[in-house]
């Protein structure tokens, strides 16, 4: 039945015609008027023709009745000239409002459903009428009678709002429940599901949870390809497999004969004809010979594998249009989502005036919003929420325990889930905040593929969605209404929860601790990245494999990592290790091949680009490929001055000495000043200085050669025995042997140079402590004397090994050194000291001293 604001319209609009032809009387001159245009005159006779009852066709005022708003009021405008000034200044001003209310009481008409626009439309055309009671004396009476008394006006009888028409398509569309408000409208879902409709597919879902109002979506999309009747479709069909409604504190189970997908067939077949051949084969041909479109409401309560095998292959141009809370599969969507806050606030508002909630009425906005809010913003629960205010219930006691609305939007859906699926849901439920797959299989112990599937069922019917909450890692969370429902209806296991509890705080705990050492220098490859409590789980078996690697055991490192692509696929780090085990099993295409996937998936993470190009560098020798990486990681951090360091070293292979210098001071400002880094910039310094050299010895040019000479021996007079370490005493050794053999080939200031040089490093490696020179003949000016540090690894509180500049160890005891010198070494200075012996092969150090 209609509503009474729909009945309401109906007689608004009857007086509404009523009166226009009564002031067409009025105006209409005595004689020789032509009241209709010819194409006027046509059509009121066609329809007046076609009315069951005899007319006179020669009376104008009978034809008159037989046309519309529209018309009837372009024929009183025509009389303008034989209205007064006041008369015709009023029904020029109200053509707007005439203009936006024809296609409306066309819609009242056949008996469509109502936007609550167009109910707004239509009752403002009314209330700025009936402020005009000299010309309009019927809406007038019609409207007192109204206010009066709403209820009686659904006795009164209607004179002008007849159809005639004969052109729409056969249809058997239900009556919507949403006429007592009339529809909100929801127009970029109407606007998508009409395009898919008249699209090319055959199959569309409108997909959602209970109560967000797919079934009135589609309704007033469909009734809408009726109105504008831009479609070419022989027949629309409307099954319901509705089973109950939400209709106050139960769920009423409703009669119906569709409980599986064989009645649906039947009750669409019998539409059209009776007969006992299978009904799905009937169907099918109905739908091969004509275009028809098929629209089944409520699908997940019949869904079955005869339906599912029908969608497949829909025949002929037919279309098949579903609503469902459950996907079917291979078909194209649209979801209809809850209402936004707006549109939830608008919608009950229009619920407030059309019922006359006065509990209701006088709520602030914020208390609108609150309610909506626990209502989840669902149109179905916000109508029954104002009925049950209505009813006298309290509003707040609605909100606060709504166990019956909660059942009846998801009880069909939980009920399909597979065991397992549900006991992954309860898990992820339980956890305070999203969480990604190594997480959840953390918490749950379950394997990996296994909550895979479970997600993916739970995110097909929309119980989970996805979140980026960091935005490199795709986590998981129970939507709201979804968890309601597990907290207020399934009552979840305490026990479960808290043992799901205790496994995610293990997490928290182990994220803190990788975060700290990351934070120290993420820069050294034993270090990991991490930024969610995900990566963190994946770093714990990544030092497994890397452990396993080094054992070579590379077999189930490469199984671990592979089954972290899976849990975490968008994890550089994952791939770093990939690499880096496939580096050491000697597989160094796979490992090109994890460190590219590793700098496309971390980017943005420099130390990536250095542990990339530093592999291109030293085990492909592609300085040109490898400073391209370097200089990706100088771009995102200026800082790093390990980047420099290595684009630097990667300029000097490609004889590139001046943006080798250029790399190589930008290091020098930013590194830090412990004593490691510092000669590693000495060495770096030392290696460009040589380099140089070497190369213009061959290339002959004793200008630049004094010049390069002259260089390198005033940097090395700023050198000092805190400056030397085993690296650079074997390149010092290396270069006294290749001055040597330039000597023979030079002459005048090159010859006095390289001279120069030649003592220099022979006075730096006195200083150090070698005892020999290269060529193992006694040095001249060499003592038993020699420097080193403390050897870290071994040291015992009162003893330890000095390992000296050329890598040999020899004991030392604590109570052979001052205290403050076995305290400098212990924090790495170096010692000067001499080595004596016992008459046996085992030496210690004696006279040790700060160098």
């Amino acid at each position: 039945m209609a509503s009474l604001q729909k009945i309401a319209l109906f007689i608004f609009f009857d007086s509404i015609e009523s009166d226009l032809i009564w002031n067409i009387r009025k105006f209409l001159p005595a004689q020789h008027y032509q009241m209709f245009t010819s194409q006027e005159a046509i059509k009121a006779t066609d329809n007046l023709s076609r009315r069951n009852s005899s007319h006179n066709l020669d009376d104008p005022f009978e034809l008159l009745s037989a046309l519309d708003l529209g018309e009837k009021y372009d024929i009183l405008m025509r009389l303008k000239k034989w209205m007064d000034n006041s008369s015709y200044q009023h029904f020029s001003t109200m053509k707007k409002h005439f203009d936006k209310c024809i296609s409306v009481r066309n819609t009242v008409m056949h008996g469509r459903p109502l936007t609550i626009d167009e109910y707004a439309v239509a009752f403002a055309l009314t209330s700025e009428l009936i402020k005009f009671p000299t010309y309009w004396p019927t809406l007038n009476q019609a409207y007192k009678q109204y206010s009066k008394d709403p209820n009686s006006i659904a006795e009164t009888a209607i004179k002008y709002l007849d159809e005639f028409t004969t052109s729409e398509t056969f249809n058997n569309l239900p009556y919507p429940d949403y006429d007592d408000t009339g529809f909100f409208p929801r127009r970029r879902l109407e606007a998508d599901l009409k395009k898919k409709i008249l699209g090319r597919h055959p199959v569309i879902t409108v997909l959602g949870d209970g109560g967000d109002g797919k079934t009135a979506v589609t309704l007033q999309t469909v009734y809408g390809l009726l109105s504008s009747n831009d479609h070419d479709f022989d027949a629309i069909i409307w099954v319901s497999a509705k089973s109950s409604k939400l209709t106050g504190p139960e769920i009423e189970r409703i009669e119906t004969k569709i409980t599986n997908s064989m009645a649906a067939f039947e009750g669409v077949s019998d539409i059209f004809e009776d007969g006992a051949s299978d009904p799905m084969d009937k169907v099918l041909s109905l739908m091969k010979d004509n275009k028809i479109l098929l629209v089944i409401d409520n699908l997940e309560t019949i869904i079955d594998k005869r339906l599912r095998k029908f969608a497949e292959d829909v025949p002929g141009e037919s279309k098949l249009v579903l609503t469902s809370r459950v996907p079917l599969g291979s078909d194209l969507t649209v979801h209809v989502e809850p209402f936004t806050e707006s549109e939830a606030l608008s919608f009950l508002r229009v619920l407030i005036s059309s019922f006359n909630v006065r509990a209701l009425r006088n709520e602030t906005e914020a208390r609108l919003i609150h309610f909506a809010a626990r209502l989840h913003n669902k149109p179905l629960l916000l109508k029954w929420f104002a009925l049950g205010v209505l009813s006298g219930l309290s509003p707040s006691n609605i909100v606060s325990d709504p166990k019956q609305a909660l059942r009846f939007c998801l009880e069909n859906v939980f009920d399909k889930l597979a065991p397992v699926t549900k006991r992954h849901l309860a898990a992820l439920a339980s956890l305070p905040s999203a969480a990604s797959l190594a997480v959840l299989a953390h918490v749950t112990e379950d394997d990996v593929l296994l909550l895979e599937a479970s997600v993916a069922e739970l995110l097909r019917y929309a119980i989970v969605e996805q979140v980026q909450e960091n935005g490199y890692e795709t986590s998981f969370q129970v939507k709201p209404l979804a968890k309601s429902y597990l907290v207020r209806v399934l009552k979840m296991s305490a026990n479960d929860s808290k043992e799901s509890m205790k496994r995610f705080r293990q997490i928290d705990g182990l994220y803190q601790n990788e975060r700290a050492a990351n934070a120290h220098n993420k820069f050294n490859p034993s270090n990991y990245t991490i930024r969610s409590k995900s990566e963190a789980l994946a770093v714990k078996k990544l030092k497994i494999a890397v452990s396993l690697a080094k054992d070579e055991d590379y077999l189930s490192a490469f199984s671990l990592i592979d089954e972290l692509k899976v849990t975490n696929s968008d994890y550089f780090e994952v791939y770093r290790v990939e690499a880096y085990v496939a580096s050491l099993s000697g597989d160094n295409p796979r490992a090109q091949d994890a460190y590219i996937s590793a700098t496309e998936i971390g980017i943005d993470q420099p130390q990536v680009h250095i542990m990339y190009g530093g592999f291109l560098l030293r085990t492909f020798n592609d300085p040109e490929t490898a400073l391209e990486q370097f200089e990706a990681a100088i771009i995102l951090d200026k800082k790093a001055s390990f980047a420099h360091i290595e684009a630097s070293r990667a300029s000097l292979y490609l004889s590139r000495f001046d943006i080798a210098q250029e790399h190589l001071d930008n290091a020098i400002t930013v590194a830090s000043n412990d004593i490691k880094t510092q000669n590693i910039l000495s060495d770096l310094q030392v290696q460009i200085f040589w380099r140089k050299i070497d190369l213009l010895m061959k290339q002959s040019d004793e200008v630049e050669i004094s010049g390069a000479l002259a260089n390198f021996a005033s940097f090395l007079s700023g050198f000092s025995v805190s400056d030397i370490d085993i690296l650079l005493v074997r390149r010092f050794k290396g270069y006294l042997r290749s001055i040597n053999s330039f000597k023979n080939e030079c002459k005048g200031s090159t010859l006095n140079g390289l001279l120069g040089l030649e003592t220099q490093i022979s006075e730096l490696l006195f200083i150090a402590g070698i005892p020999q020179l290269n060529d193992r003949t006694p040095n001249a000016q060499t003592s038993k004397t020699r420097v080193g540090t403390l050897k870290q690894a071994g040291k015992k509180p009162t003893f330890g090994f000095i390992i000296d500049l050329e890598g040999t160890e020899v004991f030392v005891f604590k109570g052979d050194t001052k205290p403050e010198v076995w305290k400098a070494m212990l924090t790495g200075s170096k010692v000067r000291f001499d080595i004596t012996g016992d008459g046996t092969d085992r030496t210690k150090a004696e006279n040790v001293t700060l160098a």
